[in-house]
């Protein structure tokens, strides 16, 4: 038999953080489920450094200046939007889950477009968002700058 694809590797982080700040229970505890990225994720994920500006100085030293132009919020957002498949974050008013999930055929996934993602995301205060992103980075630490795997960022 033919090897099957399986479906990505997913972790539940606790928001320790979050839920100090909050003096939430132990027992109802914040989680975020983060995907490991694959092939898809990576590939969406690197156009964001698809376009840089090579300048050749006019220096005796002939240094060249390569100049990337990528708010890094764009790149947190984006890293979070293709890998969080799960979070019980609710709304200010605690009726309707912050993040929309749904289960497809390799496990689950963020059900939003990445406008309503984004507003979604844009409601978060700096601090959650980090301790998030943290997770997304714990759970693919190739995306780290300067980590393994970026090599193809011209480095």
């Amino acid at each position: 038999m033919p090897a099957r694809v399986s479906p990505p590797e997913t972790k539940d982080f606790t928001l320790e953080k979050l839920d100090e700040k909050q003096g939430v229970p132990t027992e109802e505890k914040t989680i975020v489920t983060i995907r490991l990225a694959t092939v898809r994720q990576n590939s969406l994920r690197s156009k964001l450094f698809s376009e840089y500006i090579r300048e050749l100085a006019d220096t005796e030293g002939g240094k060249e200046r390569v100049i990337f132009r990528l708010p890094l919020y764009d790149l947190i957002s984006e890293e979070v939007f293709l890998t969080l498949v799960g979070c019980n974050i609710t709304t200010a008013d605690g009726n309707k889950p912050l993040f929309r999930f749904k289960q497809g055929l390799n496990g689950q996934f963020l059900d939003m477009t990445k406008d309503q993602f984004l507003e979604a995301w844009g409601t978060l205060d700096d601090e959650t968002a980090a301790e998030i992103h943290s997770k997304v980075q714990e759970m693919n630490p190739h995306w780290i700058m300067g980590g393994v795997g970026d090599s193809d960022l011209g480095e």
